[in-house]
């Protein structure tokens, strides 16, 4: 596994190109330490993998921008594009209305798809080198708890990674809250604590 320097100003550059090439990184986000890779049935199936997380258990998405919401939603309600405004950039992450294009792997049977828009530049600088939604997890088997520290690192899941970014930036300390805006009312459902 790759350690990319943070201090680099290439960083972002450099782990774009490992994206690109299909490999999964470890980085810091505004919440927690997670997990990101392309959107691609083989880099789904590798993150379901590497976390041992239950394939029932859909991951969610990542995005640059809001234009990046075309290539992952059909027309939105006007109380989604509500909730949109109210939490993003931010640790929330909104359960939309799915296109059908999307890989059956990261939805499963779900009528949605979970997405986050990051408040952390360096997130969004990275997806925007990409040029594309990525995926991403908690960097934490399924069931841990998750690492506030590159030291409660489970070397399990580093082993598994194709690189990391070592460096701790702010950061919650707790996964995003996640709220389903499929219904005519947006519901909780799981809190950031």
């Amino acid at each position: 596994m790759l350690t990319l320097d943070l201090g680099s100003q290439d960083w972002i550059q450099d782990a774009a190109d490992r994206i690109k090439k299909n490999e999964i990184g470890l980085i810091p986000f505004d919440t927690v330490w997670g997990l990101v890779g392309r959107i691609t049935p083989a880099v789904i199936q590798r993150m379901f993998d590497i976390k041992r997380r239950p394939i029932d258990r859909p991951l969610l998405v990542v995005i640059g921008h809001e234009d990046h919401l075309t290539t992952l939603c059909p027309s939105l309600t006007s109380g989604q594009r509500q909730q949109i405004q109210i939490h993003w950039p931010g640790p929330v992450t909104l359960v939309l209305p799915k296109l059908a294009t999307l890989p059956s792997i990261l939805t499963g049977s779900a009528e949605g798809v979970a997405i986050r828009f990051s408040a952390a530049p360096w997130v969004t600088d990275l997806i925007n080198a990409v040029g594309e939604p990525l995926i991403s997890t908690s960097a934490n088997r399924h069931g841990d708890p998750v690492p506030s520290t590159p030291n409660e690192w489970d070397s399990r899941i580093v082993d598994s990674c194709d690189f990391t970014v070592p460096v701790t930036l702010p950061m919650t300390g707790t996964p995003s809250m996640i709220i389903d805006c499929l219904g005519l009312n947006p519901r909780i459902i799981r809190t950031d604590s």
